[in-house]
């Protein structure tokens, strides 16, 4: 299927196409250093995915950071973690800093958080 079987940077959108509806798919993602080498080998396995809707943009990054750090790529870990932190935490006390407690400097994002 085309976008299946290309390198591409991190930050890169990947989209398949040509996917059968009501089908179910597996997918896989490998990580390369700069170099081009495999690094680990394959990742595993997903579930199998029906082809209805899109996942969730945030669980993928979640992948992707849980991957990066069980692989030890600190710079994919970090980009990772920079895309999902900010959804979660809240950086910074809206309060004067004389009000302030540093304990609040940084909080969870209540609209987000259950």
């Amino acid at each position: 299927h085309p976008g299946t079987g290309v390198q591409v940077p991190l930050d890169t959108p990947i989209t398949v196409e040509g996917l059968a509806t009501n089908d179910t798919y597996v997918f896989a993602a490998a990580a390369y250093d700069d170099g081009g080498q495999l690094i680990g080998g394959l990742g595993a396995p997903t579930k199998e995915v029906l082809a209805a809707l899109p996942l969730p943009l945030l669980m993928c990054w979640a992948h992707v950071l849980l991957t990066a750090v069980r692989l030890r790529v600190w710079g994919a870990a970090r980009r990772a973690a920079g895309e999902l932190l900010p959804h979660f935490i809240v950086m910074g006390d809206d309060r004067p800093l004389w009000e302030a407690d540093p304990a609040d400097a940084q909080r969870l994002h209540r609209s987000h958080v259950a």
